[in-house]
């Protein structure tokens, strides 16, 4: 690509990706060169912190911090978010690049004429960074010789058989092989889901209960100078409410342990563990995550039997 004027240039690495990136500012752009006719499908960007670092930020705070890109080409102009995340972001306007076409950022604030999953723009706590960080474009030349065709026009009551030389159902996952993984899904989200938040949520662990327990008993068998009658047997009904509450938060906690060797519950946490790292594959990691607590489980009820 054409750069025009001066460009700061990162090289942000994480276990997952290792990229250059090209920051656009207010006082550069790009253009193509050899692109003419070519379509313009996707954009790869990062934005990263003002001196280049990869963001700590947390996730939910990294999806307000974001920038827009501006592409313009025969008054054409796509306008288009990213928030401080690596991403790789799909353009739905139909662009064919001219020799005028031109890369920037959102100089003059105008509206996003599309939207990305995960930029909370109109978070009102957001906040619009100066330049955006540019790794590459993804285009797709034009075939003359592939036409564009109304499937509906595709009989649907006869078998179609597709050229093995571009058969790609070999990509589609073995739906048989996710049958469990599914059961186990749904009964996680349908069953257990509900207890989990009514008790987890709700018990203290062990050491807070004693660590309650001593502060309190501390407090009330506390050495004080002289302990009326009437104050000793107010201490007493105190005392006897606060092991009822002790007792009390003693059996909740027992019925937490019970909860936590379920079947559904063990299968919620790998799910919630899955969620946090599905941006390194956490999914895929479940499916057999899954499998194997399944498999523990049937082996411990079989033991138990």
């Amino acid at each position: 690509m054409i750069k025009n004027g001066s460009f700061n240039v990162f090289n942000p690495k994480n276990s997952v990706f290792n990229e250059i990136v090209y920051r656009l500012n207010k006082d550069n752009y790009l253009s193509f060169k050899g692109y003419k006719d070519y379509r313009l499908l996707a954009i790869h960007g990062w934005n990263l912190e003002s001196d280049g670092s990869v963001t700590k930020m947390p996730w939910d705070i990294a999806r307000t911090h974001y920038s827009s890109i501006c592409f313009s080409c025969n008054n054409v102009k796509v306008i288009k978010p990213l928030s401080k995340v690596c991403q790789l972001c799909e353009i739905q306007t139909d662009i064919i690049i001219e020799d005028n076409a031109k890369i920037g950022i959102n100089k003059e604030n105008l509206a996003n004429t599309e939207l990305v999953q995960g930029v909370y723009n109109s978070h009102p706590n957001a906040i619009s960074l100066p330049y955006f960080d540019i790794i590459a474009f993804l285009l797709c030349k034009p075939n003359p010789k592939m036409k564009l065709f109304d499937l509906s026009v595709i009989s649907t009551d006869i078998d179609i058989e597709i050229d093995k030389d571009i058969d790609r159902s070999y990509l589609i996952p073995n739906i048989v092989f996710f049958k469990d993984s599914m059961e186990f899904i749904d009964e996680y989200i349908g069953y257990l889901y509900p207890n989990i938040v009514k008790y987890i949520d709700s018990v203290l662990t062990p050491q807070i209960i004693k660590k309650t327990e001593a502060q309190i008993l501390s407090q009330l068998n506390k050495n004080t100078p002289q302990i009326q009658p009437s104050m000793q047997l107010s201490l007493e009904a105190e005392n006897k409410i606060l092991k009822y509450k002790i007792k009390e938060l003693e059996t909740n906690y027992q019925k937490a342990i019970k909860v936590k060797n379920h079947l559904s519950y063990k299968l919620g946490q790998a799910l919630i563990k899955a969620n946090k790292n599905w941006y390194k594959g956490g999914y895929i990691k479940f499916i057999f995550e899954a499998m194997k607590i399944k498999k523990e489980h049937k082996n411990k009820d079989k033991f138990n039997i």
